[in-house]
């Protein structure tokens, strides 16, 4: 009997000591570890889980875990794709303020993918936050840089658009002064 509880002992022992030593490769894991990754691998690592590309099974919410230690690290390509993420609720539950953080980010540049930030800012505004105001701000940035559905939306909504309130401004100054 003594012999069969010191033999229990020992093997749970054993046991226990190696769950915790997996436990510890585990956390302390190159693989696993994303802090010492790039922005791009942890993009690309995030697009094989979105798509399920070269193996990897598709798991939206393993994706947006990659899409935000990139987004996080400057990764543009993974803002904005976390923001539609967080906006659509794919693998996280739908949160639009956070997609408009995102957003807000991606905004202050000044290239094609600030441009349709700012577009999708005035889209959210309009349509989720039933904001005009601010969707006209955003819309306005967006269409002076080009964008054609930003000015299409301006142009079916002149009244929030304070360029168009204040071009409406000048042209009644100007009839008053010609009178």
């Amino acid at each position: 009997m003594r012999r069969s509880i010191a033999i229990s002992f020992v093997l749970l022992a054993v046991a226990t000591a190696t769950t915790r030593a997996a436990e510890v490769r585990t956390e302390f894991s190159p693989i696993t570890s994303t802090q010492w990754r790039s922005a791009e691998e942890l993009f690309q690592e995030g697009v094989n889980y979105y798509g399920g590309l070269n193996g990897y099974p598709v798991d939206a919410s393993k994706a947006v875990d990659l899409f935000y230690q990139a987004a996080k690290k400057g990764h543009r390509d993974a803002q904005s794709i976390l923001a539609d993420m967080c906006l659509n609720g794919q693998g996280v539950n739908k949160n639009v303020e956070e997609a408009i953080v995102w957003y807000e980010r991606l905004a202050e540049g000044d290239d094609a993918t600030a441009t349709n930030a700012q577009a999708r800012l005035g889209k959210i505004y309009d349509k989720e936050m039933n904001d005009k105001s601010k969707a006209a701000r955003w819309y306005r940035k967006a269409a002076d840089r080009g964008h054609q559905a930003a000015r299409q939306w301006l142009r079916r909504n002149p009244e929030y658009d304070a360029q168009t309130e204040e071009l409406e401004e000048l042209k009644k100054k100007k009839l008053t002064t010609n009178d």
